[in-house]
């Protein structure tokens, strides 16, 4: 005989709203102008707003007649005969303007997707990779937020990633130098050899020249070793070999900001992007009840859909605003100073002011820029960890990166600085760290340890 149990269960859903709004909060300017297109020829009952159509004293109202000439049948026309009239124009040369600006590089990876025959979904992801990648070539996100965005596992956006990486240059959009070193062996027809061996199941003891476990691993002698070592001192750090240079980009601000009377104006930056508004003549059928039910649903289920698309609008640009706004009062060294120096700040601490999940603010943050009077910054740049000075006080870790970095571009070629000896020249400025703590920031500028930095300088110079 069957037993028949109770069982309470608690789960949390998000409603079709909560998950609109989370995928529009992370597209910036140009991703949410295709967004907009797409919708608008999904939906009928949305269309770009003209404000020269405003009926005005001078220009004479519409007329019973011509409300009559709208036919039912147009709401089952094929959206691919739709017109978007002289709108698209414009923005389209806009938009012309903007990538023969572009990096003659990111071009030139981008270009080179085409030959890779990618599905749709696919290729959307891969220029996504491409489009974050940081002035060195590396890919400066991480690939789970990729996923996230296209609702998609992280193992399927590294297997595209994965192939990015064997375009040229080669390593390019790798995540860190391991990457970077073995997509330029498999590149050059080196998958076989003892290198690539090395790099992709050794690069620890490579890095730190445990050369002897190496080869009792491998079962091979001290001049394969030496041979192998040879094929990568000719690989470069950097994917292209700092060809990279980003920083020449067009790059479009989501938000814009302005001092006037010593307070700061934050601005929506979407004069590119279409304003999209309710067509009345679809939305006043469904007060005429001489519509067929079949219509009236139809029309009914459109305009739901519409409210509820222009609403997550609205709320991407106000949610935009009051981070960035809270940004600015945490970051008040930064804005209202000539020092420029940031405090240690992390999502958690905007989403705690706002009242709101870390995830809407990372969406928020992510991928997009705002433009200050002294240039562009990515948003996510604003946040840091902390890092204790011996005198107590506490500074953003970016202040410490750039003090790494400034450290190992004066270094001698011949005789790199080790770890332990940074850590002994920060500590000379007041900083207390451990060695382990500038391995990890190291690491995250991308810049190999001492050795590595030794043998492929003394090759190139």
């Amino acid at each position: 005989m069957s037993k028949i149990t109770q069982k309470q269960n608690l789960n949390q859903k998000l409603s079709p709203q909560q998950i609109l709004q989370a995928k529009l909060f992370q597209l910036n300017s140009f991703a949410l102008e295709q967004r907009l297109y797409k919708e608008m020829e999904k939906n009928p009952l949305l269309e770009l707003s003209d404000n020269n159509d405003v009926v005005n004293d001078e220009q004479e109202p519409e007329t019973q007649q011509d409300v009559d000439d709208f036919e039912i049948e147009e709401l089952y026309s094929n959206t691919d005969d739709f017109e978007l009239g002289n709108h698209s124009k414009g923005i389209g040369d806009f938009v012309d303007n903007i990538k023969s600006e572009k990096n003659d590089v990111v071009d030139n990876i981008k270009d080179q997707l085409k030959d890779l025959n990618l599905k749709t979904l696919d290729f959307k992801i891969a220029m996504e990779i491409i489009d974050n990648l940081d002035s060195k070539g590396y890919l400066s996100i991480e690939p789970i937020l990729i996923a996230d965005r296209f609702s998609v596992d992280e193992k399927y956006v590294n297997e595209i990633k994965g192939k990015i990486n064997l375009l040229s240059p080669p390593g390019v959009a790798s995540s860190n130098i391991k990457e970077c070193l073995a997509s330029q062996l498999i590149s050059h027809n080196y998958q076989d050899s003892n290198a690539f061996l090395i790099i992709n199941n050794y690069f620890d003891d490579f890095s730190s020249a445990n050369y002897d476990h190496i080869a009792n691993e491998l079962n091979i002698t001290k001049q394969d070793i030496k041979d192998a070592l040879d094929i990568i001192s000719n690989l470069y750090l950097y994917p292209g070999d700092g060809s990279f240079d980003l920083s020449k980009s067009a790059i479009i601000p989501d938000l814009i900001m302005d001092k006037r009377n010593d307070q700061w104006v934050i601005s929506v930056n979407d004069g590119t992007v279409p304003e999209l508004i309710l067509n009345s003549k679809y939305s006043d059928l469904l007060k005429d009840k001489k519509i067929v039910s079949e219509t009236q649903s139809f029309i009914k289920k459109n305009y739901n859909n519409a409210v509820i698309f222009l609403d997550a609008i609205k709320q991407r640009k106000k949610t935009m605003i009051a981070v960035m706004h809270q940004i600015v009062l945490s970051q008040n060294a930064f804005f209202n100073s000539d020092k420029k120096i940031l405090n240690p700040m992390i999502l958690k601490d905007v989403a705690k002011s706002l009242s709101i999940d870390i995830s809407t603010v990372s969406r928020i943050c992510n991928g997009k820029y705002v433009q200050l009077p002294w240039g562009i910054f990515e948003m996510r740049s604003f946040f840091s960890e902390g890092v204790k000075m011996k005198n107590g006080e506490v500074i953003s870790n970016t202040v410490l990166k750039e003090d790494i970095l400034k450290i190992i571009n004066n270094e001698s070629y011949k005789k790199p600085l080790r770890d332990q000896d940074i850590v002994k020249l920060l500590d000379a400025r007041g900083y207390q760290i451990a060695r382990r703590t500038v391995s990890k920031y190291r690491e995250k500028l991308n810049i190999p340890n001492s050795t590595i930095r030794k043998r492929i300088k003394a090759l190139q110079n």
